[in-house]
Parts: structure tokens; C-alpha cells; sequence
């Protein structure tokens, strides 16, 4: 755990005797274990997990939780793990298998220098041992964590970027149409426009009819939209097993929308606002 840098938060630490060396062939039933709490709190809801049994798969011995730490991500990243990203466990259990993973802490200022020393420390222990470079497909070399976390996480920000790209220039696409069709309306409106300001509206008053217009509007598109969403939303979960679609995606989406159609809106609103009353003896 120190070198984890997780925090207890209830129970206690392994002792010596409990760690015992094991393979990766086999099932893994340790005696005692220690869990995060976002997995105690779904196991066991009223906040007793401590004591408790548990059964690894393929287990016939249960293990009980003697821990809980605070917070502690697993180590897998991909949209399967969404829902249980934050439930991992500690084992007691020391790899004998040939291959290995070490971690080591090191301060912030020390970090080069320990990850030029690691090599050399490993080949102290046994001269025989076969450090990967990293040059390979499965090989990862001596890498910091920031490294490891950006590797995992690499298409997952390419396909972010490429995303929020296109859903800017959507946006942008949506912005120009929504004024230019304001523009139209005012354009066509002229003679309409200076009748209402010839009996008495004030220029708030024209830009805030043309707002509001443009609001109801957008109203009505945003309903249909949030229902198509959720539609195909649904149909995605059936065919793909995807995540529901969060309902705070689908209100921020709203807000950004009435945001940019008002704002599209704005200077034709303003433009209107200023047509003088002599309009309506124009032809």
C-alpha cells in the first residue's frame, strides 16, 4: 500500500505470514483480503464489509476482507470495465511465475534516476534476468505511471478530440444557419417591424420577440431531439450493449443549445431592434 500510495480507511494492513507466494495458473482464494470502499459499499451496503467472506471465482476457500482502502482504480480501462472501474483488491500473494511486474516509488525530483537505477538493481539480484527494453509489441520497459496511464488512455483521448472536432464544427454549422435564418425573418419582416414600432413597441421589445420566437422554436427542436437520442440510445443497448445515456449529458446538451441558437439570434434580434418606424410607409 505504501507503494501504492493508498490510504487505509478501516481495518488493517497484511502481516508477514500472510503473504504467500502463488502462480498465475490456478484459482486465486487467499485467506484475507483488502478492498476498496467503493467495492465494500457494493458488496455490503451498510458499511460492515470488515470481517465478512468473499468467493473468487472458481474458489472453494472464501476470503475475508481484514481492510478497506480509500480509493484504488483496476488496471483495466476499457468501456466494459465502466461500471466496476473503482472495485479492485489487494492479495496477499507474491508472483513466482518467471515473469514480472515491479513498481517502485520514488519522490517526484528522484524519478529519472530511479528508473535509470532499476535496471541495474534487478541485474544485482540475478545477473541472468532479461529486462525488456520496450522496443517489442508486449514489451513495456521501465516506464513512469503518468507513461502507463496516457498509453491506456491514448485512443480513448484520440477519439475524444476527434469527436469534440466534429461536434464543434456541427455547432458552428448549426450557429450560422440559425442567424441566417434570423436574418431572413428580419429581412422579410421590415414593414411588419416598423408598423409595431410606429404604434408604440420599443426596440426591447422587437429583439425580445424575435428571442423568444427563435426560443420556442429551439424548444421544440430540442424535444425532438432528446427523444431521438434516447431512441437510439436504447437501440445502441440492444444491439451493442452500451451504457444509458445519462441524463446530465442530455441536459448539458440542452443548455449549449439554447445558448448557441439565443446567442445566433442575438444580432439579428438587434438588427431588428433598430428599424426606424418610417419602415412602414416603405414599399
Amino acid at each position: 500500500m505504501a507503494t501504492l500510495g493508498v490510504r487505509l480507511v478501516a481495518g488493517r494492513n497484511f502481516r508477514s505470514d500472510e503473504i504467500v507466494g502463488h502462480g498465475q495458473l490456478g484459482a486465486f482464494q487467499p485467506a484475507v483480503i483488502i478492498v476498496t470502499k467503493h467495492l465494500a459499499d457494493s458488496l455490503f451496503p451498510h458499511g460492515d464489509a470488515l470481517g465478512k467472506q468473499v468467493y473468487f471465482i472458481n474458489a472453494t476457500a472464501p476470503s475475508i476482507i481484514i481492510g478497506v482502502v480509500e480509493r484504488l482504480q483496476t488496471s483495466l480501462v476499457d468501456s466494459e470495465t465502466d461500471g466496476w472501474a473503482w472495485n479492485s483488491t489487494l492479495m496477499p500473494l507474491r508472483l513466482v511465475d518467471p515473469s514480472h511486474y515491479y513498481v517502485v516509488r520514488a519522490k517526484p525530483s528522484r524519478l529519472a534516476a530511479a528508473m535509470q537505477s532499476a535496471p541495474a538493481a534487478l541485474y544485482a539480484q540475478d545477473p541472468q534476468r532479461v529486462n525488456p527494453d520496450g522496443t517489442g509489441d508486449d514489451e513495456v520497459g521501465v516506464q513512469s505511471f503518468a507513461q502507463i496511464r496516457a498509453a491506456a488512455y491514448q485512443s480513448d483521448r484520440t477519439l475524444a478530440i476527434l469527436m469534440g472536432v466534429i461536434s464543434i464544427i456541427l455547432l458552428a454549422v448549426t450557429g450560422a444557419g440559425i442567424a441566417g435564418l434570423s436574418s431572413f425573418w428580419v429581412g422579410q419582416r421590415r414593414r411588419q417591424i416598423g408598423v409595431r414600432r410606429a404604434l408604440g413597441a420599443t426596440s426591447r421589445d422587437i429583439a425580445r420577440y424575435f428571442l423568444i420566437e427563435n426560443a420556442l422554436i429551439s424548444a421544440a427542436g430540442v424535444a425532438v431531439g432528446i427523444a431521438l437520442a434516447y431512441e437510439f440510445n436504447r437501440w445502441l443497448m440492444g444491439q451493442f450493449e452500451l451504457t444509458r445515456l445519462s441524463p446530465a449529458y442530455v441536459l448539458v446538451g440542452v443548455v449549449l443549445i439554447f445558448l448557441l441558437s439565443q446567442g445566433a439570434a442575438l444580432a439579428p434580434a438587434l438588427r431588428a431592434a433598430r428599424i426606424a418606424p418610417v419602415e412602414a410607409i416603405r414599399s
